[in-house]
Parts: structure tokens; sequence; C-alpha cells
């Protein structure tokens, strides 16, 4: 019963407020999604202008490639059969599949722990404030968490009964997480093997054939990516910015990949967890969890410009920090169980269950006053109207355009720095000119669109000179719009 309710919470607070603006992990990449999603909406639907389609086709193919858009064609898909594009439906998607991702994870918590001790890793699982977040957001996670739970789970069942069914299980969901996102290849890969090498110290060898398959599996699951990076290039952007060794040298990675992580996982869980691997006392337990956890090191070291920079890539360590708990939450249900009345037990658990769902629910609550400072729908589409709905704009808009282009019906590129942000900066960068970055640009503009003032201001000096010379189309409190002039931009 309390397992019900707390799915029930948890589902609630995830569907409240659901038509919000977007106010999820990074409003760039739900954006992007919901672009990629409107393209393959506005091909299926006939009814939908020539000149749409066009705008849509346009921001899509402008943007680089990740993961294959398969969360966005089933929201495009869904568009088709409602009649709209009504946002609310990949966010009713990424919680419904974090709830499927929560039940894995409380069936291997319970296969390894115990009924009372699954229950409060499960609400752990289902209440941190991250995983809340993710699964709120228009973004591929949520459906890569469940098929890594699932992954998980199959490699604990193959690790007890080597068959071939549970074989093929391991690999098709190994398969599908690394296709929806590649993020966990390397906590897939550990644990496999982690098991796989702690079998053998047990004079229990599993068949070297069964490796063999896994890791082909491995392999089909980042087919699409390995065509992407050696056959049409066309990962070479995402993967530039991936591994930069620079990072790895500097204190202020390292400070930020910690900070990241407890963020991520809150710092009362990490304490748990780390009691938790002191108390393992299972040495399978203790190989899968320390496979996890190395797993980690090696992704964080591989993501490093990501793990840095995005909290949402910290998301996998939620399992890990929850598993990693539960021989601690196991010695103090030990210990509960001691009491002389059941419901004195049942306070216990309930008590604990009540200050997760509280986390969250302040965490949540937080940050639904937060006023996210981009365009609205009514401002970019007038801001679309100006500019005709043109393909060929340059802007300085708040996360990098992706709002003002999607609610504005309008397509271009967005204006950077002269210089990178110290942190990020390779060390072969250097300031840009104006013209330099004008260079960069594959059109002549048509337009220049200034939204974001406190950035315009504070680091486009050059850039403010620049537009001085050029004709002023359009200025009100919230917009400049500079039809384009070649001036003399070389300083």
């Amino acid at each position: 019963m309390l397992l019900t309710l707390m799915f029930i919470v948890a589902g609630g607070i995830r569907l409240y407020n659901i038509q919000k603006p977007f106010v999820g992990l990074l409003p760039v990449r739900e954006f992007r999604s919901a672009m990629i999603a409107r393209d393959i909406y506005y091909d299926l639907n006939s009814k939908i202008p020539a000149w749409q389609r066009e705008v849509a086709h346009v921001s899509r193919q402008a943007e680089w490639s990740l993961e294959p858009p398969v969360l966005e064609t089933l929201t495009a898909v869904t568009f088709y059969f409602v009649g709209s594009e009504q946002l609310w439906i990949p966010r009713f998607y990424a919680t419904l599949f974090w709830l499927v991702s929560a039940f894995i994870f409380w069936k291997i918590a319970r296969d390894l722990y115990g009924v009372g001790t699954a229950v409060v890793l499960t609400a752990y699982y289902l209440f941190v404030p991250m995983g809340i977040i993710a699964s709120k957001s228009f973004q591929p996670d949520a459906l890569m968490m469940m098929f890594y739970m699932a992954c998980l789970w199959a490699i604990l069942r193959y690790d007890l009964a080597p068959t071939r069914r549970h074989l093929v299980g391991v690999m098709l969901a190994a398969g599908l997480t690394l296709l929806v996102r590649p993020l966990c290849l390397f906590a897939i890969f550990g644990a496999f093997t982690g098991l796989y090498i702690y079998r053998y110290t047990q004079a229990e060898p599993r068949p070297k054939s069964h490796y063999v398959l896994f890791c082909a599996s491995l392999l089909l699951g980042l087919a699409y990516y390995i065509y992407g990076l050696f056959v049409t290039d066309s990962l070479d952007g995402q993967a530039a910015i991936t591994f930069q060794p620079h990072l790895l040298l500097l204190r202020a990675f390292w400070k930020e990949w910690l900070f990241g992580a407890l963020g991520a996982v809150t710092l009362i869980a990490a304490a748990a967890a780390v009691l938790g691997l002191a108390l393992v006392n299972s040495p399978r337990l203790q190989w899968f969890l320390l496979s996890l956890w190395g797993s980690y090191i090696a992704f964080g070291l591989f993501f490093d410009y990501h793990v840095m920079t995005h909290n949402y890539y910290h998301l996998q360590l939620v399992a890990t920090v929850a598993l990693s708990a539960g021989p601690f939450i196991a010695f103090l249900w030990a210990h509960i169980q001691r009491l002389d009345h059941p419901w004195w037990r049942m306070a216990w658990i309930s008590g604990i269950v009540i200050f997760f769902v509280l986390l969250s629910v302040r965490q949540v609550v937080h940050r639904g006053r937060w006023a996210p400072y981009f365009e609205s729908p009514e401002l970019a589409a007038e801001i679309g109207e100006h500019v005709n709905h043109s393909t060929h704009l340059v802007y300085l808009s708040p996360f990098y355009g992706r709002p003002l282009e999607y609610f504005g019906l309008l397509s271009g590129y967005y204006w950077p720095r002269p210089d990178t942000q110290v942190l990020y900066m390779g060390p072969e960068e250097k300031w840009a000119t104006v013209s330099e970055r004008l260079a960069v640009i594959p059109f002549t503009p048509d337009y220049f669109i200034i939204t974001d003032f406190r950035e315009y201001t504070a680091h486009h000096q050059d850039l403010v000179d620049y537009l001085q010379t050029c004709p002023l189309v359009a200025q009100t409190e919230h917009y400049l719009i500079y039809a384009y002039c070649e001036a003399d931009s070389g300083s």
C-alpha cells in the first residue's frame, strides 16, 4: 500500500503544472527536442503551410546531430493523432518512463535487500529532485533511465542464472539504452564485466561466447553513433567538446564535477552511500557496486566537459547511490524490526519516505517559482512578424535563441562572445573580432535581433559599436532589430 501511494504521489508531482513553460534541466535541449518533433510533425501533416514546414526544417538542419530522435518521433506521431502541438505530451511520456524505471529499480532493490529496504530506496529514486526535474523535461534521459534500469535488472538475473534467454534480455536492454543515449555505456559494461570477473574468482565462469555476444550488443547499440562519427562526420561537432583533456588539469573541473554530482544525488544520500559501501558483506554485491562506481569515474573522465557543465549528466549516479546506500538502510531496518509493535516499524519507514517527499516537493515548488528569462510565445511571434519569419538571422537571445526560434517560427545563428568563457577555453582559442565571427556564419544575415540585453551590454560592446551603423528596424523595451549592413567590423 505504501509503495502504491508513493507511485501515485510521484506521478502527481510530475504532472503538476505540466503545461507551464519549459523550466526543466536545460531549456536549450528541451527546445531542441521540440523543434525536431515539430519538423517531424509538420512532415506528417500536409495541412501545415509550406513556409512553416521550410522554417521548421531549416531549424532542425541547423542543430548538431546527437542521439537518434526516438522520443521526438514518438511525440510527433502523438501530435499528429492529437491534431496539434501540445508540449505537455512529451513531458507526460517522460513521467511515464521514469515511473516505469522506478518500478524496475524497486524489483532490483527488493531482490538485493528485501522489501523494507527496497521501499526506502525506491522512495529516494522516485523523489530525488533531479529525478523529478528530469522526468518533467522534454529530453530522452527518462527513457534512457528506463532502459538502463531494465539492463541492470537483466544483468543481475543473468548473473544468477546464465541462460541464453537471460543473456538476450541483457543484450536487448543494453542495445536500447545506448541507442536512446550512450551515456550509460560505461555503467552497463562495468556492471556486466564486474560480475563476469567475480564468477571467475568463484570458480563459476560464464561462457566466453556470452561475453562476446554482450560486447557485440554494445556495438550494435552504438552503431548510430559510430556511423555518425566515422562515416558521415555528423557527430564531429559534439565529439569535439565531449572530451577536453586540458580540463583535467584545472582545479575548477574537479570542483564543479563534485558539486554537480552532489547536487544531483543530494548530500544525505551520498553520505548514506558511503556508509553502505562500508557495510557490504556480500562479495557479489561488492563487485557489482564497485563496478558501477568505477564505471562512473571512467564516464566522468571521458565526458569531462559535460559532467562539469551539465547536471543531468549525473542522472545515472542516482541509481548507483541508491543501491550503494542499500546496506546502510538494511542495517537500520534490521534494528527497526526489533520494535515491539508493527505500527512503530511502519512509522519509521513512513517517516523516511515522507522526508524524501517533502524534500522533492520543496525543490519542485522552488523550481516552479523560477520565471524563465526567455521570450514569451507572443513576444517571439511579434519578432517573427517583424523579420518575415526569415531563416537568415543573427540573434543574441537567452538559451542560444532556441525559445525565440521555436515560438517565433524563424531560424538563424546565435551570436557568440568574442572570447570563450575562460573555464571552457581550449589552449588554441583566442579573441575573435566581429568580422571573424561574421565569417563563420554560413549565410548573409537579413537581420540582427537582440533580446538578451544583459548579455548584450556585459559582453558585446564590439557588436554595439558595429550595429550603430546599421538601420534600426524595430525597438521596444524587450528587443532590438537591426537590418544587416556591411560596416567596418574589423575591430
